[in-house]
């Protein structure tokens, strides 16, 4: 399978897990998923001005700090530290779970089924291990 270089990274020379993780999600919705994502966008971005989703992605910015303020070597491929990386899984099925019922009301199950595609694509490069429970069992 093809990667799909995006601008934004197209010039980086450099490999990064983070911009992997970038291409992955963001190349599906700027390549074969983008006229699902532009059907959902708008109600998209009103979801992300509403203070309960707000408050879910302030309390996953928080605790993803606390997870990545510790010290901890990129060796390339994930996290190395296994504590760290199940703090981060914890972090996303929570931050999940918080806003699943936000968009599938205000925006349907379709919308809910590509921010989980989203979603499930970007972490199998930066948490490859974590069970996304929130997507896998809903």
């Amino acid at each position: 399978m093809q990667i799909l270089r995006l601008e934004c990274t197209s010039t980086l020379e450099c490999e990064s897990l983070s911009v992997r993780a970038v291409e992955a999600s963001y190349g599906y919705m700027c390549g074969i998923g983008n006229q699902q994502f532009k059907e959902h966008a708008d109600c998209f971005s009103r979801v992300e001005n509403r203070a309960d989703y707000i408050h879910c992605r302030s309390v996953a910015g928080q605790e993803m700090d606390k997870a990545t303020n510790k010290k901890y070597e990129n060796n390339g491929e994930k996290f190395n530290d296994k504590t760290q990386q199940s703090q981060l899984c914890f972090t996303m099925n929570n931050y999940l779970d918080c806003c699943r019922p936000l968009v599938e009301r205000s925006c349907g199950s379709k919308a809910w089924e590509l921010v989980a595609k989203i979603t499930r694509d970007s972490l199998r490069v930066s948490l490859p291990d974590c069970v996304l429970t929130s997507i896998e069992n809903g």
